[in-house]
């Protein structure tokens, strides 16, 4: 159980910090041109797909964070966000934005499509004895369980 708690600690301080650089980036005039990717926030009403797109956004834009927010003494928004866990998260919640398409885009309704997306899921996170001791093997075993 001690597990879990270091897990989740980590996992909503990333969420914390990575809500703080979007929010920094919002703020700051000039920051966000000088990105990549437009770090995009998360949001309640699709709360699987905008953390995807909040977490991806920030991946894809580290160096350039990195390299921006340094002269303007903030390299700590961008330190405390541990590139490892971050690339584990994004790795992750990587299978949700295609799942969502098909469910939000279909002009019919999609109760019937529930059970598939839910064994997908299961499918693409089966946990990995080469990943053990990580936060994405917990994530994806705490995900294996909750399917039994």
């Amino acid at each position: 159980m001690e597990n879990c708690s270091v897990v989740n600690k980590e996992l909503s301080d990333l969420d914390n910090f990575c809500h703080d650089i979007v929010s920094y980036s919002h703020k700051t005039v000039g920051l966000q041109s000088c990105l990549p990717t437009t770090l995009k926030h998360g949001s309640e009403t699709r709360p699987w797909r905008s953390l995807y797109g909040m977490f991806h956004s920030i991946a894809a834009s580290r160096e350039a964070l990195v390299r921006e927010l340094n002269p303007r003494k903030k390299a700590h928004l961008i330190a405390r966000i541990g590139a490892d866990l971050l690339n584990d998260v994004v790795e992750f919640l990587s299978v949700f934005p295609a799942i969502f398409d098909i469910l939000e885009y279909a002009d019919v309704p999609t109760l019937q499509n529930a059970l598939p997306v839910f064994y997908t899921l299961y499918q693409a996170w089966p946990p990995d004895s080469n990943d053990a001791q990580t936060t994405y093997h917990y994530l994806k075993e705490s995900f294996s369980k909750f399917c039994k």
